[in-house]
C-alpha cells in the first residue's frame, strides 16, 4: 500500500498518512504505522518495546477496529508514560493512564469551560490591564493544507491580540496576562496572539524525539518555525518598558505552557502562581488517517531562549498557592501580588 507523507510544519501537523479503505490488512498497517512512528518520533521512544507491540498485533482482532485499536494505542501511551498523547476515532477519545487531578485543578476547570471567565479583559484598580487567554483550537480539517491552517491561525490570533492591545491602551502601569485557565490548544495561534509582548527574535527551540531541532522566532511580527511561516498578525501595539505579570496554574498546559516558556527570559516579564501541568509542556505531533483515527503524541521538548530545557512543569518566579478568585479579580491573591510588583 502506498503511504504518502505531507509535511506542512512539525507544529501544525507533522505527519500525515492517508489510507483510503478499511480492510483487515489496512487496519493492521495503521497500527504498524503508529508503533513504528512512536518508536522513532516520540520523546519517550526509549521506553517503547517495539518488538512487544508488533507481536501483540498478531493477536489483535483488527477487523473489530473500534474495539481493538483504541485500547491498544491507549495501552502504549500508558506504558511509556505519554500523558499528552491521545487517540481519536469518531466521537471516541482514548488517552493513557492519567495522574489523579487535584481538587484545585478540578475547581479551575469549572471556570476554564465558562466563556465568561476563560477569555475576557478588564481594568484593575483603574490602571492595570488584565487579559485571560483561552484554549483556542483550529479545525482539524485545516491541518491538511498549510495555507488554510495559517489563515485560521492568523485570524483567530488577531482576535486575541486585538483584545490584548485594547487592554494595553487602557492600562498605565502594567498588564496581567492570565494563563491559569488556558489548557492549551494551538501553539502557533497563542504565540501569534501575544506577539506584541514577545517582540521580534528567537522564542525557543524545539528538540524533537527523532534527534532534530527547530527554531521558533518572530520576524517583523510573523511567526516562523525555521523557514516555515506559521501565522501573521498586525501587532497594533507594543509593550516596550511595560511590566507584564503572567499568571500560571496546574491547569496551564500544552500550548499554554509553551507560550509561558516563550515569555521566559524577557526582562519586563515576571511569573506568579503555581507550577503548570507537569505532563504536557512538551510539543505534540500528529498522525492522521484518511476517514479514520487521529493519533497525537509527545514529539518534542522545548528549550527556552536562555537554554533551559523543560521536561516537566513551568515554574513561577513567585509561588502563590491557591487564592484564585475569578469572580472578584480585585480579591484574587495572585493578582494582589502582581499589583505589589507593579507598584515597586
Amino acid at each position: 500500500m502506498n503511504l504518502s507523507r505531507i509535511s506542512i510544519s512539525t507544529t501544525i501537523a507533522s505527519l500525515f498518512f492517508f489510507i483510503s479503505s478499511t480492510s483487515f490488512a489496512q487496519h493492521r498497517e495503521i497500527l504498524d504505522s503508529i508503533v513504528q512512528t512512536l518508536s522513532k518520533e516520540s520523546i519517550y521512544k526509549d521506553k517503547l518495546d517495539k518488538a512487544k507491540y508488533l507481536k501483540q498485533l498478531d493477536t489483535l482482532n483488527v477487523q473489530d477496529f473500534e474495539g481493538a485499536v483504541g485500547p491498544f494505542v491507549m495501552q502504549i501511551f500508558s506504558d511509556i508514560g505519554d500523558q499528552h498523547g491521545l487517540f481519536q476515532m469518531g466521537w471516541a477519545t482514548f488517552v493513557g493512564e492519567q495522574n489523579e487531578s487535584a481538587k484545585e485543578k478540578l475547581e479551575l476547570q469549572k471556570y476554564a469551560y465558562n466563556e465568561h471567565f476563560a477569555f475576557r479583559s478588564a481594568v484593575i484598580s483603574g490602571k492595570y490591564g488584565y487579559v485571560a487567554i483561552p484554549s483556542p483550537q483550529i479545525p482539524t480539517k485545516s491541518f491538511s493544507a498549510q495555507e488554510q491552517a495559517v489563515k485560521y491561525i492568523s485570524q483567530m490570533a488577531q482576535q486575541i491580540q486585538d483584545t490584548l492591545c485594547a487592554a494595553r491602551s487602557q492600562s498605565e502601569g502594567g498588564l496581567i496576562l492570565d494563563l491559569r485557565l488556558s489548557m492549551g490548544g494551538n501553539m502557533p495561534l497563542l504565540l501569534n496572539s501575544i506577539a506584541p509582548i514577545l517582540g521580534d527574535g528567537k522564542l525557543f527551540d524545539a528538540v524533537w524525539g527523532n534527534g532534530t531541532e527547530s527554531k521558533y522566532e518572530l520576524i517583523d511580527g510573523q511567526l516562523f518555525e525555521d523557514n516555515v511561516a506559521l501565522g501573521k498578525t498586525k501587532c497594533k501595539c507594543n509593550f516596550d518598558g511595560v511590566k507584564v505579570a503572567v499568571l500560571l496554574s496546574p491547569l496551564t498546559a500544552s500550548a499554554s505552557s509553551q507560550t509561558a516558556i516563550a515569555l521566559k527570559g524577557l526582562p519586563n516579564v515576571r511569573f506568579f502562581g503555581e507550577d503548570t501541568d507537569p505532563q504536557s509542556s512538551n510539543i505534540t505531533k500528529t498522525l492522521m488517517f484518511k476517514n479514520g483515527p487521529i493519533v497525537t503524541f509527545a514529539g518534542g521538548l522545548v528549550r527556552d531562549r536562555l537554554g533551559v530545557m523543560y521536561e516537566s512543569s513551568v515554574s513561577p518566579d513567585q509561588i502563590i498557592k491557591g487564592g484564585d478568585n475569578f469572580e472578584s479579580l480585585k480579591d484574587d491573591a495572585k493578582i494582589k501580588a502582581t499589583l505589589e510588583w507593579f507598584a515597586e
